[in-house]
């Protein structure tokens, strides 16, 4: 099956949840965040029902953890926060998740060539018409790769080629599997110091556990950035 879509949108982001790497870096130090946290929380309803409602007492624990490297060869954004709850009367089943995103990025070639790994984990409710309780919560995994190899044109024109792959894993609900290849290829046109334009056309095919769901998708996207900061 192939859907063919063009859009018309803001500020461009590249495949996968990857920007287009900055060709121009910032010189900038590590942070490291580590964040503990503790609770109670008392509900009269716990289960969130219409009738019959009955009470308990909510335990939460968490940890946050915040690591950031703007700067160099490799350059990491890492974000988590990892939360047990545990339930004193049992109405509704215990609980540990994680929800965060993490990406590695490696600048092989400067101004040339730089790879991507990166990973996300998030809670989401499976039927947003039920209520939010443990037992209608899925777990989702997601781990990709990508790379982005620029090629410059003139002093205000370049092309950047971005392959990409991903790998989606879902548990705990009626969600499927999945893989996603893709490609893009991207025309940058700097219309200012502190602005580009960008025309890109891309390419992706997804994968799940039943053939009948697999699909590919063509796109054009067209996006204009402006760097407000520097202006």
């Amino acid at each position: 099956m192939n859907n063919i879509t063009a859009t018309i949108a803001g500020p461009l982001c590249g495949l996968l949840l990857l920007p287009v790497t900055a060709l121009a870096q910032q010189q900038s130090e590590p942070e490291l965040d580590v964040v503990v946290g503790a609770g109670l929380e008392a509900h009269d309803n716990a289960l969130l029902a219409n009738e019959e409602e009955k009470s308990d007492v909510e335990r939460i624990g968490s940890i946050g953890l915040d690591y950031t490297r703007p700067s160099g060869r490799v350059q990491m954004d890492v974000s988590y926060v990892a939360e047990r709850r545990d339930y004193l009367h049992d109405r509704q089943d215990d609980e540990t998740a994680l929800n965060g995103a993490s990406a590695v990025t490696w600048l092989a070639v400067p101004r040339l060539l730089d790879f991507t790994v990166f990973h996300q984990a998030s809670q989401q409710r499976v039927d947003r018409r039920e209520a939010d309780v443990t037992s209608n919560r899925e777990t989702r995994s997601v781990v990709g790769a990508g790379a982005n190899l620029y090629g410059r044109l003139t002093s205000v024109d370049s092309l950047v080629f971005s392959p990409g792959y991903t790998d989606v894993n879902v548990e705990g609900g009626t969600g499927l599997d999945s893989q996603r290849a893709s490609g893009a290829l991207s025309y940058v046109h700097r219309t200012s110091q502190v602005s580009d334009l960008t025309l890109t056309v891309s390419r992706s095919a997804v994968n799940t556990e039943i053939e009948a769901n697999d699909y590919d998708i063509d796109a054009a996207t067209l996006g204009y950035t402006a760097r407000l900061s520097r202006l």
